[in-house]
């Protein structure tokens, strides 16, 4: 047999290596099927398989119903078969079609049209039944268009058969009421039904009635059979990463579960098909910015004299405009997306993802195949899962939150960086919030709270202000005095490491001065912030601490003081 032979292509539109036979050549139309999904962080790469027969000589192969939006400088054609063969063009057609592509979507507006018919059945039987009542309600009542107060059919009747007529009236009656309540029952359910079936079309409505088709001129030698796929990118698909953590108390142990919440609306649905979830981002640009010169010159005369009288604007408003030139000539480019980290080896319930790590990108094939809806379905796999050593501490900001918050600290361990994203907190098993993380290099420290620790209590004191002045007849100043003082309790059998934080105002101006009082924090500036204290302490099984500070503020007495 002969060795199998390679067919590709990379430009799209009517790309011609070899001869085009005069006399036309009977196009073959082909449905070819999603196979395989890349998909990163803004949009997807899509690859379509089809197998079929070809002739020895000339074929004219058309892959139908491709999606419209796909971007065609990214179409690529490959192929494999036992038979030489060779690829003339491929050329990429508009079909217009009379129903919607997407065939839930069609599927729900044919569902709306038939709830909506039935509703406007129900409709005319209301008001069929409305008549009946008027003819009911004509029969008993006199005629207008004569003056006889007798001329009621039923008052026409003997006086015997009075009663027999008026249970008759008042039973036919009944039972147009009864099925006009009926119908407007079946209205409301019905009403109710539209609008879901409504909203659910509105979340993957494309509204698209147009398909791509893809003409393939291909020479074979011999008859053969060819293996074909197509690839090609998409936008609408997308993938982010979460995580979900699980903090051991008892042991100190937390478990990090890496996962990808993946969603697309790009008109196709997939189908059982493989996936690959890659950070690489395909649709940022891809060239370096380019620089120009910047040169700074003075202002003309007639210019300054403009802006000297000016002076009407606010300086807020200067600061805002001088913001915006500034950020339009320091825009900061968009962060060069990094690999996701690495899945561990521990079996776990959850079937991990396989990564595969460039020197630039990481990429991770899903173990099992995926069926996704284009609409607003979404599905979440597993990246990887870790266990992690932590330690655990206390931690309050007791002046704006008395509560004690269980801290765990811990250093991340992977072979790529920990990206951003949003993280589900449990405790011992127990869901106990949210919160963000902020991306994490490899070794790098990571430290999550896990709710309050309603074993330790705060009661926290503010005294009243203390306001005086001090100084001589001239350069009298003002004094400010705030103290505050709490006690801790520890109602554990074990000890822990606790941290209090508070902040303390920071002087702009050097005629303001502001001096610490009490007890003395452990670190002032803490995380590089300014006016942020932090004091640390043991607490010990069963034990009370209290800790007492403040600070004294003072300013020249003329000055009015902004921000206390």
């Amino acid at each position: 047999m002969k060795p199998n032979n390679l067919l590709s292509l990379i430009l799209i539109m009517i790309t011609q290596t070899i001869s085009i036979p005069a006399f036309a050549v009977e196009t073959t139309y082909i449905d070819s099927k999603i196979s395989h999904v890349t998909v990163y962080p803004d949009s997807a790469m899509i690859t379509r398989v089809a197998t079929f027969s070809l002739i020895a000589g000339d074929n004219s192969i058309a892959l139908n119903n491709l999606p419209l939006n796909l971007r065609e400088d990214s179409l690529r054609v490959a192929g494999k078969s036992s038979a030489k063969i060779q690829l003339g063009s491929v050329e990429l057609q508009q079909k217009i079609d009379k129903e919607l592509v997407q065939k839930k979507e069609r599927e729900l507006h044919q569902k709306i049209e038939s709830l909506e018919d039935e509703q406007k059945s129900l409709q005319d039987s209301i008001e069929e039944n409305k008549d009946q009542l008027n003819y009911i309600r004509a029969m008993a009542s006199p005629s207008k268009t004569t003056k006889s107060e007798n001329n009621s059919q039923y008052l026409q009747l003997p006086i015997e058969q009075w009663t027999v007529a008026w249970e008759t009236l008042a039973t036919a009656t009944a039972s147009t009421h009864a099925k006009i309540r009926v119908a407007e029952k079946q209205i409301k359910i019905l009403h109710k039904t539209i609008q879901q079936r409504q909203a659910q079309l509105r979340q993957i409505a494309t509204q698209q009635q147009s398909t791509r088709i893809a003409t393939l001129n291909i020479k074979a030698e011999t008859a053969t059979e060819l293996e074909l796929s197509l690839r090609y990118q998409i936008h609408g698909a997308r993938w982010k990463p979460l995580y979900d953590v699980d903090l051991n108390t008892q042991s100190g142990k937390m478990k990090l579960a890496s996962l990808a919440q993946i969603s697309q609306r790009t008109g196709e649905d997939w189908d059982n098909v493989t996936l690959t979830l890659s950070t690489l981002r395909p649709s940022a640009s891809s060239q370096l910015h380019q620089l120009s010169p910047w040169t700074i010159d003075f202002m003309p005369e007639m210019i300054q004299h403009s802006r000297a009288s000016a002076h009407s604007f606010s300086k807020k408003s200067r600061i805002e405009s001088d913001d915006e030139v500034a950020g339009a000539d320091f825009a900061m480019p968009r962060p060069v997306p990094v690999a996701r980290m690495m899945a561990t080896k521990q079996a776990m319930q959850s079937a991990e993802s396989a990564p595969v790590i460039a020197d630039f990108s990481a990429e991770y094939n899903v173990p099992h195949t995926i069926s996704l809806a284009s609409g607003s379905d979404q599905r979440r796999v597993t990246l990887q899962t870790q266990f992690l050593a932590t330690t655990i501490s206390l931690a309050s900001v007791p002046r704006f939150d008395p509560r004690v918050l269980l801290m765990a600290k811990t250093h991340y361990k992977g072979d790529t960086p920990l990206l951003a994203g949003a993280v589900a907190l449990h405790r011992d098993g127990n869901f106990v919030g949210n919160t963000a993380l902020a991306m994490h290099q490899s070794g790098e420290e990571m430290t999550l709270a896990f709710g309050e620790d309603d074993q330790v209590k705060i009661n926290f004191t503010p005294d009243p202000d203390k306001k005086g002045k001090d100084g001589l007849l001239f350069g009298k100043r003002k004094t400010i005095t705030r103290n505050y003082h709490f006690t801790v309790t520890n109602q554990h059998n074990k000890s822990y490491n606790i941290r209090f934080s508070d902040r303390i105002p920071v002087a702009i101006n050097e005629e303001i001065k502001v001096t610490l009082k009490g007890d003395k924090p452990t670190r002032i500036n803490d995380d590089d912030k300014k006016g942020i204290s932090l004091w640390e302490r043991r607490l010990e099984p069963k034990q009370t601490i209290t800790l007492e500070y403040g600070y004294e503020v003072t300013y020249p007495e003329e000055r009015q003081l902004n921000g206390l």
